[in-house]
């Protein structure tokens, strides 16, 4: 579903990304591994057009969008779950959800993905009016999830899901990444606890200063004994 080829991008002057080359294939999730600063949210951005590349290709369900706009990419199926959430404080529940509608490819429909979120989240259907900024941080995380679901995605980003939660909220985050590709949808997860990613995922690749410096099925990579010693502490 995404194949990119010798990817450059960083901010003006600032190279970030430095010849990444990965593929996600369809119904699965791969996992990004890496300390921090090693480039994983820029390649998010990327991807989605947040940021443009400097060089390389991005191949999506076989077009290139290297030098598409932005809300093209959202629009062919592409959402992004951003590191810190990013719900919309001041905004209800209800209306951040009915927010990641507003792109044409969601607009049919609308209301029936709103209450199938609301059966897979019940929790956004008891606080529906309930402002989204006095919500717990994993309850934020659901609410940004299920308004990256109201776009109709085919292939979700997720930027450090579990960044700042507690134990209990960081497994129910993780059983919900594992029951969107049971609900056909493709992940690309990036996160800080590379363990339980390796492990929930099909694949892997471990990113450090914008490099690809190993990749694999995310079973292998589990039992490499040099990731465990840099990435688990073991």
């Amino acid at each position: 579903m995404l194949d990119i080829k010798g990817l450059s991008a960083g901010y003006g002057p600032v190279v970030i990304l430095r010849d990444i080359s990965l593929g996600v294939e369809p119904g699965s999730i791969t996992a990004l591994v890496g300390p921090n600063g090693a480039g994983k949210t820029t390649l998010m951005k990327t991807i989605l057009g947040l940021i443009r590349a400097n060089s390389g290709s991005i191949v999506y369900d076989g077009a290139d969008i290297s030098r598409s706009p932005s809300h093209s990419r959202v629009d062919g199926g592409i959402a992004l779950v951003p590191e810190g959430r990013m719900v919309f404080a001041a905004l209800t529940v209800e209306q951040n959800l009915r927010l990641g509608a507003v792109v044409p490819r969601a607009h049919g429909g609308a209301l029936e993905r709103l209450e199938e979120i609301y059966r897979q989240f019940p929790r956004l259907k008891e606080r529906r009016r309930q402002l989204a900024g006095s919500m717990s941080g994993g309850e934020q995380q659901m609410l940004a999830i299920g308004r990256s679901l109201m776009a109709k995605p085919r292939l979700i980003l997720l930027d450090e899901p579990t960044l700042g939660l507690a134990p209990i909220m960081v497994k129910k985050v993780f059983e919900i990444i594992s029951q969107l590709r049971a609900d056909g949808y493709t992940v690309l997860l990036s996160e800080q606890n590379s363990k339980l990613a390796l492990e929930t995922a099909d694949h892997g690749y471990i990113i450090e200063n914008g490099i690809v410096t190993l990749s694999g099925p995310a079973h292998q990579l589990v039992d490499d004994p040099e990731v465990k010693r840099r990435y688990f502490g073991m």
